[in-house]
């Protein structure tokens, strides 16, 4: 071979290479995901690290946002919208709004959708209509397994010092609301610690406390508030359980054993008092476990419990255990550029399957339904109420009405004044006294914001009615015995 040919061999070769391995000199490709998950950092970084490493030239670049809910509809009228954002925080009426607008790209659109489908547990249950699809657009899939991710947590520091120990010395646990109360009591006057602790400045997290009645009555239903499906009407100003837990309250606060400024304390610094031994019960989510690991790592004598029963014996009601369910969802930005898409889609996946399912759960942030082993390796003394939650768990504790008529999930259902989270603000505040009223106000609103819905939707065409939304069989302390009938869930075995 002469000089020049030689040569030129050598040249093409560099062009060769440049032109078929264009990454090395090119920008990667950036994934923009938005997130409210601070606690659970360690888990996306360590999770970013081994996606980024198997996939050379994509990079994800976190947005971390506490009130995510708030800020959520601005993120996509600005010049650097997301392309993969949670949707688990959010109601399905944002949801809907979302999809209306155009930002979400629909799941089912990617080529390999159905062989993404088929690793779920249940494919043929894994979309339903209000849950995770608005208007044929599947929104986003269902990641956590079926453990309640909300419980009360125990500060064993000031059980011991309150002397609320058995013979051999071991915290005595409380089941039952009435002994969470008067633990509260007896461990603010034999510490001087707040006996009870909520997040007042954040709303979802302080309406965690009307969700302790979840098992003691039927206090959510599927058109907001005290809903019940057995009549198809409000009844939260005849809840047992909310009547209870707000007049404990008030005479708790009344009583100095909750903090004066709690309204102004937002999770983190609530989170933070527990920790430091101010506050001696809260209730709070398992991102708390690894938060306290990174700001309180000497603070580990704690336990938490699952919500206790409320002026009840046995539960009457259960959790749903439900194929469909949400997350993440991929954003119509994403797929202005083709490479920018087909990247999300590959991280998509990679959250979707046992690599994130393991790490979250080895991080101690709860189990997806992609973790992989026995789930009792996970448990321990500071997530055993989360664990514990699985006995209240049922396959169909009750009626999902989306599955028996998809075009529930395009209801838009308006609630015009305060909700139930406005009133326990002002209970709490004071400003309210007369509960009840306020209850039944809430109530008569929701039954006319449910029927100007149904009329509305009826005015376009929507086939719907009131008896769409009633199951006059139902027992909710019963797993629903028709919910696998063929026609009540469209696809049921």
């Amino acid at each position: 071979m002469s000089k020049r040919t030689l040569l030129m061999a050598v040249i093409v070769t560099a062009l060769l290479v440049v032109s078929i391995a264009p990454t090395a000199a090119q920008d990667p490709i950036v994934i923009r995901q938005l997130d409210n998950q601070v606690t659970q950092t360690p888990a996306w970084d360590q999770a970013i690290a081994e996606f980024e490493a198997a996939n050379p030239g994509i990079v994800v670049e976190r947005e971390v946002l506490s009130n995510l809910p708030e800020v959520v509809q601005f993120a996509f009228e600005g010049d650097n919208p997301p392309h993969l954002f949670a949707v688990n925080v959010l109601e399905g009426a944002q949801i809907q709004s979302l999809v209306d607008n155009g930002y979400v790209y629909s799941l089912d659109q990617f080529a390999n959708w159905q062989e993404f489908l088929n690793t779920f547990p249940s494919p043929d249950l894994a979309v339903a209509s209000g849950r995770n699809e608005w208007n044929d657009v599947v929104v986003s899939m269902k990641f956590d397994g079926d453990l309640f991710w909300h419980q009360w947590y125990l500060n064993l520091d000031l059980y011991e010092a309150a002397g609320l120990v058995d013979e051999a010395g071991d915290p005595i646990i409380p089941s039952t609301w009435d002994e969470l109360v008067a633990n509260a009591y007896a461990i603010h006057e034999a510490t001087g610690a707040y006996g009870m602790g909520f997040p007042g400045a954040n709303p979802f997290l302080f309406s965690l406390i009307l969700w302790t009645c979840h098992l003691s009555s039927i206090d959510y239903g599927p058109r907001g508030f005290g809903f019940d499906m057995r009549d198809g009407q409000y009844h939260s100003a005849d809840n047992a359980c909310i009547d209870t837990i707000l007049g404990d309250l008030v005479q708790m606060r009344d009583d100095g054993i909750l903090p004066p400024d709690l309204l102004s304390i937002d999770d983190e610094p609530n989170r933070a008092m527990f920790a430091d031994g101010d506050v001696a019960q809260i209730i709070t989510g398992t991102w708390s476990i690894t938060g306290w690991e990174q700001t309180h790592p000497e603070f580990t004598n704690y336990t938490s419990i699952p919500v206790p029963l409320v002026d009840v014996e046995t539960p009457q009601h259960f959790y749903q255990s439900d194929p469909a369910g949400v997350l993440f969802a991929i954003s119509s930005a994403a797929a202005e550029d083709p490479a920018v898409l087909d990247a999300t889609w590959r991280w998509y996946q990679f959250i979707y399957s046992s690599a994130l399912g393991n790490i979250w759960a080895e991080t101690g942030n709860g189990l997806s339904i992609f973790t992989e082993g026995d789930a009792a390796q996970f448990a321990n003394l500071h997530n055993r109420g989360y664990f514990e939650t699985a006995e209240f768990f049922a396959p169909h504790p009750e009626p999902q009405l989306a599955r028996r008529n998809p075009a529930i999930g395009e209801l838009q259902q308006t609630l015009i004044g305060p909700s139930e989270l406005d009133i326990l603000i002002g209970v709490f505040s004071g400003q309210i006294t007369d509960w009840h009223a306020a209850l039944a106000d809430l109530d008569q609103r929701n039954t006319e914001a449910l029927a100007i819905a149904i009329a509305d939707a009826q005015a376009a065409g929507i086939d719907i009615s009131l008896e769409d939304f009633i199951v006059r069989d139902w027992v909710p302390s019963e797993p629903y015995p028709n919910a696998l009938v063929p026609g009540f869930y469209p696809g049921a075995p």
